[in-house]
């Protein structure tokens, strides 16, 4: 009998912590979901890069090459900026410290989707970057076509 309620205890458990395990792309996109993005401006990363100030405040949708790390937070142009530690070719990213774990794990070092408001003013850590984006709404990964 005590090995039957064992049994049925630790299979509680591991049933319990299965189902609660949420997907953390999903959920950041439900947390923000009522967020309104107002008007959209397609953007590509070069164009803010180059042009900042024609989207400070804006509300943009840009696609690039996303890294997650403490103090180094951003959506790079291409992959090869990202490897070549070329700061100028990318944007700051203001994320949430809830979730950031979880984001990272799914979204860190992939192609991604991201709408937020652009500001032209900040720089991220230590100015390195060019701009930041912030208020996020959406990150969506971008299919590997490989």
């Amino acid at each position: 009998m005590r090995s039957v309620l064992i049994f049925f205890f630790a299979f509680s458990l591991t049933y319990n912590y299965s189902y609660s395990q949420t997907d953390p792309l999903l959920e950041f996109i439900e947390q923000n979901k009522d967020a309104s993005p107002g008007k959209v401006i397609n953007v590509s990363s070069l164009q803010l890069i180059t042009t900042p100030e024609k989207y400070h405040d804006k509300v943009i949708r840009v696609i690039g090459y996303l890294n997650l790390e403490f103090e180094g937070t951003a959506l790079y142009a291409y992959k090869s900026d990202y490897d070549n530690h070329n700061y100028k070719n990318s944007i700051w990213i203001n994320l949430p410290m809830k979730g950031r774990h979880a984001l990272s794990i799914q979204c860190s070092k992939k192609y991604v989707s991201i709408i937020g408001t652009f500001n032209a003013e900040q720089n991220g850590h230590f100015g390195m970057f060019s701009g930041t984006i912030m208020n996020l709404r959406r990150i969506d990964l971008i299919e590997d076509k490989k």
